[in-house]
């Protein structure tokens, strides 16, 4: 741990508060959507948000799935079928990166095989 006071001081609430927990409100086998709710503004409102989507079988660090999203509605596309995701919510406004929304419940997207029923 640095408790070292380098860099330039910002006031914490210039930055967006961290959206509330992600709500999966669709999956396929490709793709998540997901919804939530925006965070405290800060001195500035959020301006986009960034999507960050984790899974151990495809990564073992967060990955950026979508950047510059406008809406707090959004299907993360390109996922692998049969795979389970967790996801995050970063709001972003001049200033910078909010922190991390809670992570969402995990989601097993569809899997691809022949659907039987």
């Amino acid at each position: 741990g640095s408790s070292g006071s380098s860099g330039k001081n910002y006031d914490l609430s210039d930055l967006p508060g961290p959206p509330s927990k992600p709500q999966v409100t669709d999956v396929t086998k490709n793709s998540v959507t997901l919804s939530w709710q925006p965070g405290t503004p800060g001195t500035l409102p959020a301006s986009a948000y960034i999507i960050e989507a984790f899974s151990q079988s495809v990564s073992n660090s967060w990955q950026t799935v979508a950047n510059h999203v406008k809406t707090t509605l959004y299907t993360v596309r390109g996922l692998r079928p049969n795979t389970i995701y967790l996801f995050m919510v970063r709001a972003i406004n001049p200033q910078g990166l909010s922190d991390p929304s809670p992570m969402s419940d995990p989601v097993r997207t569809q899997d691809s095989g022949p659907s039987s029923g």
